[in-house]
């Protein structure tokens, strides 16, 4: 997704993995957080790493909790990035904040949310449109289309503005998988 093309539907949505303050002074948009279940965070950001090398210094989800203490290198800040959320959901009205379990469990009740955050309260009550929307979002449905989540355009984007090596983490790869390792181990 490349917020420079041009996109078919409004509003434009954009996904960001950094504060919401880091953002502070842009006077525009409404922003949807997604907050998820802290074991579940450490995995999903180890199975985002995974590669050869990776998997080498780090053969399960224990071990790396246990040889980075926590620190999660993309998302070095993850906590304070949760916390920053959690004190903006009642505080501005451009903030929704999700948790990405009820997305996953309830995912036409979640859309309802945020359609009406979106300013289309109207499609909340549109039950068919609603399932139709999270068979489209589901995993199965990423999965037929994995190279439009391979994070390509931001490793391009990196690699144009600062260095091949920044971008790094962002190589394309499978970012939708169904073969992640699910559980810690200890």
């Amino acid at each position: 997704q490349d917020v420079d093309a041009d996109q078919r539907f409004t509003p434009r949505l954009f996904k960001y993995h950094e504060r919401l303050s880091s953002l502070a002074g842009a006077g525009f948009g409404k922003f949807l957080c997604t907050v998820r279940a802290p074991d579940r965070t450490v995995i999903s950001r180890y199975n985002f790493a995974m590669d050869e090398a990776f998997a080498a210094a780090f053969p399960s989800v224990s071990e790396f909790v246990h040889k980075t203490r926590g620190v999660l290198g993309v998302f070095p800040d993850m906590w304070g990035t949760y916390v920053e959320m959690w004190k903006c959901r009642h505080l501005l009205s451009n903030v929704l904040v999700l948790v990405f379990e009820d997305l996953v469990k309830l995912p036409s009740t979640t859309l309802a949310r945020v359609a009406t955050f979106l300013g289309h309260g109207e499609l909340s009550g549109n039950a068919p449109l609603l399932d139709q929307v999270a068979r489209q979002c589901s995993k199965s449905r990423m999965l037929e289309m994995v190279s439009k989540f391979d994070d390509r355009w931001v490793y391009e984007r990196i690699s144009q503005r600062r260095s091949p090596a920044d971008a790094e983490p962002f190589k394309p790869k499978a970012r939708v998988t169904s073969g992640h390792k699910d559980v810690l181990d200890e």
